[in-house]
């Protein structure tokens, strides 16, 4: 994850009518594994998957023309 679609992340569950702390408990994540991930910190794939899931995103990767 780079800095933008933390940021966005985070964006996003401010958003919500829950807290944080509520929020990773929603999806059966410690608090701080989820403030972790948000911070760039920790191996964290799987809280992603999560935690993008949750909130209605789905990552996906494509390929700039001309690149690779």
């Amino acid at each position: 994850m780079n800095d933008e679609i933390r940021r966005r992340v985070r964006d996003a569950i401010e958003g919500l009518p829950v807290s944080q702390a509520e929020f990773a408990r929603q999806l059966e994540l410690n608090p701080r594994v989820l403030n972790r991930a948000l911070l760039h910190q920790g191996k964290t794939p799987d809280v992603w998957e999560k935690v993008l899931a949750a909130l209605g995103y789905r990552l996906t990767i494509e390929k700039i023309d001309g690149e690779g």
